[in-house]
């Protein structure tokens, strides 16, 4: 065995110094490698979790669409509806006023019925 010398000392001390620089570049690219499989796995529960909310997404559109389909049709309906209660009510109006005693002229006004609707409207409601 070889004895300590300050030469050999001098001699061996870049040899050490390398190896504990080799040493903590070591430890600290194993340390990078487990925060990057930390890091892998947290990806990939969030691309996980980012799948389930567009799956979700999609699904309130189509649900929404839907809705708005109905509130449409609802909306049209409520038009049809409507205009047939219009002529309904000229008719309901009608009556009422001659229930009341009013004349022919003065219920063609309000209404805008015709002569031949008020005499038809006149024979139904004695």
């Amino acid at each position: 065995m070889m004895a300590l010398t300050p030469l050999n000392v001098l001699t061996l001390l870049p040899l050490a110094i390398f190896c504990v620089f080799l040493t903590v570049q070591w430890l600290a690219l194993k340390r990078y490698k487990q925060e990057a499989s930390v890091r892998d796995e947290e990806l990939s529960s969030l691309r996980n979790e980012l799948q389930t909310l567009m799956s979700c997404s999609q699904g309130v559109g189509a649900s929404l669409h839907k809705q708005q389909r109905q509130i449409r049709n609802l909306l049209q309906r409520q038009d049809k509806i409507e205009q047939l209660d219009t002529g309904h009510t000229q008719y309901g109006q009608a009556i009422t006023m001659l229930r009341r005693g009013a004349d022919n002229q003065e219920i063609a006004d309000s209404c805008g019925l015709s002569s031949g609707e008020l005499d038809l409207i006149k024979r139904m409601n004695p």
